[in-house]
């Protein structure tokens, strides 16, 4: 359970027993889910779900749940520090991604995670090569999912920065097909190609 103590700070109180019900932990997920805000608890009740292992029927979304809120943190110390962000806490982020990725492959969640990667490649790491890999593969494995057209969006818009608008075109062109998958994307790489 989750309180403020006597100076106002938020505690946790978890406790697993040996023999549990997994209406518990789902209970535990949705507190974790709802407690975003609140980041050190949201990871402390992510970790609650992550150490009940793999064949626990929450595990990748409590690892997509810790990883977000650790990027999370990230942002708000990068409006803050700029400059003292080690890069260790963005590849520890970016491997519980992949750790998502790898025990749920072709899932909705999945893709979320390899653009989070992206955006922290480009936006963290400033691995521009990286992250248009990162988004290539996107593109290629989630063809027929919303994501591949902002992945697309995102690809070009790199493209751009490094004076490659001819690749750009030929990717926002083929983007603008695809509006039966996301027409907000499809209306964006329609302005992206108008301020090339």
């Amino acid at each position: 359970k989750a309180q403020k103590n006597e100076d106002g700070i938020w505690e946790m109180e978890v406790q697993i027993k040996d023999t549990y019900d997994f209406t518990e932990f789902k209970d535990l997920k949705e507190y974790a889910d709802n407690k975003d805000g609140i980041l050190d608890i949201a990871n402390e009740a992510y970790s609650l779900l992550i150490d009940l292992g793999k064949t626990s029927p929450f595990y990748s979304k409590a690892i997509f749940g810790y990883a977000t809120v650790l990027e999370q943190k990230l942002n708000i110390l990068k409006k803050t520090f700029p400059d003292s962000i080690p890069k260790e806490d963005i590849l520890y982020i970016t491997s519980k991604y992949d750790d998502i990725v790898q025990s749920s492959p072709y899932t909705v969640i999945a893709s979320e995670c390899l653009f989070r990667k992206s955006q922290l490649q480009s936006n963290f790491l400033d691995d521009n090569v990286s992250a248009k890999k990162t988004l290539e593969q996107i593109i290629q494995g989630y063809a027929h999912n919303s994501i591949s057209v902002l992945a697309a969006n995102e690809l070009a818009l790199l493209l751009i920065q490094e004076n490659n608008s001819i690749e750009a075109k030929k990717i926002l062109l083929h983007n603008i097909t695809k509006a039966s998958l996301d027409q907000n994307e499809t209306e964006r790489s329609q302005f992206i190609l108008a301020e090339i």
